[in-house]
């Protein structure tokens, strides 16, 4: 292996060298070769140190700090998790950084600060379901069980252990459902449920021989034994910890030798053999002293790896400092131009980044600006909308519906009959203009109206709207009178000019007294090409705050005509779009109590094009 890492080490790709390093270091982890995996990890490093690529120094940490958390420096493990979730925050890796906070919240739980664990975990886990990361999730999820066993939130620890459970069965990982098995087990084995117990143990080493899981296997074993043992069946704990020590002895798992040379001591003891007891306790002290020594030694190995790390470090600080001070040698010279040049660079660079950093903030707030005039005209549009269906819309259908119920009364007199079908025909004609008007608001409201242009005689056109009027006319004692040029036209969309004439009459009959008059005149100005109509009536007039906002619906939806007719403003808001889009303009004259003129200029038919 050493050969294999002097080749990679000669290499030039130092990402490379990095990314073989780790790898290295994660294998030895693996095999409980925890200085050699340190070792390994802190070349990675010195490698990315080259690269600079975040990501690459996050996941080095992170396994830094899995290192020393199995290492038992917690200390250190916290250390090297806030540098990988530094790392990783600037490399933006959701994911990883949820797996970070989990690791971070594990090594609180095992410190004992409980409070500072279940805050990380809670971090885990939401930053685990913003991402979508399901096995971060879980891996919170596992880990808050236990913290929730320990602090005997036993209700809440066996739902997150159930959860944990399902997540690795539906993965199929038959060794992650065998140790969440395990644990559901020393929970009920608590509350001495041990006949539950012994059926999430018994489940655990079958999911465990599944995969020939050999840790898994010996723990779930001993389990079984230890349950019962606790149960007082001795024949049955006796059969199944001396397997789980088979087992132990073969694979080489010295911490569960100990534990089951303690429950064989009691056991001995249950069963008045105190020769026998005291033989086992002897080997569990003995295995304990072990283990011990082992770990002095590691403690030892990890000293000479940061040693020998130090001792790289410090020739390569003596390296630096040599190329340091050739490099000084040789700028002495050349220092004078050099900084004139830089400095001149630096201030252009400067001021490029000044001026960039000000458009973005010109283009971000011009940006913000458009959207929110979007979002108010949205809202506003919104609101208009539920306004008119909610009161102007069901005030003239209300009247409808009263009065037909007056016609179906046959005690009504005929006079008194005309008189509501005069009324209801007048709800009618109301209904239909609203509803029409707000077919063409809601179409205008998509962005997908386009005019289609043709030559309109207005003779017949303005005698249409005249038409369609006569109700209205008829019901306030109202005259309009038309002085339209014959051969009168002009060049726009028919259903557009239809409907903005027609808002026109019918907001000029609106405001005029009965026994009123409206009239429509035309001109032509043959220089410009334009045709110009008027509507003019002799009614109430606007008063001159609201002249200059007639065609924005919210300054008129609380005025009422002459007959108490309900105002929405949406009628001249569509004749003020569709004049626009027919390239046609429009003005308005007004005085209280004289009348109001509406001056339309349109194209004529030399505008066609």
């Amino acid at each position: 292996m050493n050969n294999n890492c002097s080749i990679v080490d000669t290499l030039s790709d130092a990402a490379f060298s990095g990314d073989f390093h780790n790898y290295l270091g994660l294998n030895l982890w693996k095999l409980g070769r925890f200085g050699e995996a340190e070792y390994q990890y802190q070349i990675a490093l010195e490698s990315y140190h080259k690269v600079l690529q975040p990501k690459d120094f996050a996941y080095t940490y992170n396994n830094l700090g899995v290192l020393y958390f199995n290492w038992n420096r917690y200390n250190y493990a916290l250390d090297y998790y806030q540098k990988s979730l530094t790392h990783f925050s600037e490399a933006q890796k959701d994911a990883s950084v949820a797996l970070v906070l989990g690791n971070i919240g594990a090594t609180y739980y095992r410190i004992g600060l409980d409070s500072l664990a279940r805050a990380f975990l809670g971090k885990a886990l939401e930053q685990s379901r913003a991402c979508g990361s399901i096995p971060s999730e879980m891996n919170a999820y596992d880990w808050l069980g236990s913290l929730e066993l320990s602090s005997e939130n036993y209700t809440l620890s066996r739902q997150y252990f159930e959860k944990v459970k399902s997540y690795y069965q539906s993965l199929k990982d038959y060794s992650g459902v065998a140790r969440t098995e395990v644990k559901l087990g020393e929970l009920h084995a608590i509350h001495s449920q041990f006949a539950t117990a012994g059926v999430h143990f018994q489940a655990a080493l079958q999911n465990a021989q599944r995969v020939s899981d050999d840790f898994e296997i010996t723990r779930s074993s001993y389990q079984i034994g230890h349950n019962y043992l606790f149960q007082n069946d001795f024949e049955l704990a006796h059969h199944h910890l001396s397997k789980a020590l088979t087992l132990a002895q073969s694979r080489g798992f010295p911490d569960f030798q100990a534990q089951i040379f303690r429950d064989l001591s009691l056991l001995a003891t249950h069963k008045n053999q105190g020769t026998e007891a005291y033989r086992y306790l002897k080997l569990a002290r003995a295995i304990g002293d072990s283990i011990s020594s082992a770990s002095l030694q590691n403690k030892i190995s990890e000293l000479e790896v940061r040693y020998e790390l130090m001792s790289k470090d410090k020739e390569i600080l003596i390296l630096q400092e040599e190329q340091r001070i050739k490099n000084l040698e040789y700028e002495q010279t050349m220092m004078r131009n050099r900084i004139y040049l830089l400095s001149a660079f630096l201030l252009v660079l400067i001021m490029a980044g000044l001026i960039l950093s000000y458009r973005k903030q010109q283009l971000a707030a011009q940006t913000i600006a458009k959207l929110n005039r979007e979002l108010e005209q949205a809202l506003e549009g919104r609101n208009q909308l539920f306004r008119i269906l909610g009161h102007d819309l069901r005030g003239p259908l209300g009247s409808v519906r009263g009065l037909l119920r007056m016609l179906a009364n046959e005690e009504i007199e005929e006079r008194e009959r005309l008189t509501v079908l005069e009324s209801l025909s007048q709800s009618a004609d109301s209904v239909y203009v609203l509803l029409d008007n707000l077919l063409d608001w809601a179409r205008m409201q998509t962005g997908k109206v386009k005019p289609a242009p043709e030559v309109i005689e207005m003779q017949n056109l303005l005698s249409d709207v005249h038409h369609l009027s006569a109700s209205s006319l008829n019901q306030k004692n109202i005259v309009l009178s038309q002085q339209v040029e014959p051969g009168c036209q002009v060049y726009g969309d028919r259903q557009m000019i239809f409907t903005l004439f027609r808002n026109l009459v019918s907001n000029a009959i609106k405001f005029t007294p009965p026994g009123g008059h409206v009239s429509i005149a035309s001109a032509t100005d043959p220089v410009k090409s334009m045709t110009v109509i008027e509507v003019k009536d002799d009614g109430i007039g606007i008063p001159g705050e609201f002249v200059q906002n007639v065609f924005n619906p919210s300054h008129n939806k609380h005025r009422r005509g002459t007959g108490g007719e309900p105002s929405t403003g949406l009628g001249l808001m569509l004749v003020k779009e569709y004049i626009d889009q027919n390239n046609g303009q429009i003005m308005v004259e007004s005085r209280v109590n004289e009348g109001t003129v509406f001056r339309v200029t349109l194209p004529g038919t030399q505008s066609k094009r």
